[in-house]
């Protein structure tokens, strides 16, 4: 919800307090993702 939030703040003109907050939350994404597959839920 934090990332759509952050996407569309730039989309609108924006400016991000924090430029690399965008990538953080994405490489938690990511994580998160991986992690269930190892488990083996599809994702």
């Amino acid at each position: 919800m934090e990332l759509l939030k952050l996407r569309t703040l730039v989309r609108s003109g924006g400016a991000v307090e924090n430029p690399g907050k965008i990538r953080a939350i994405r490489k938690d994404i990511a994580r998160l993702k991986m992690a269930l597959c190892e488990e083996g839920y599809r994702v």
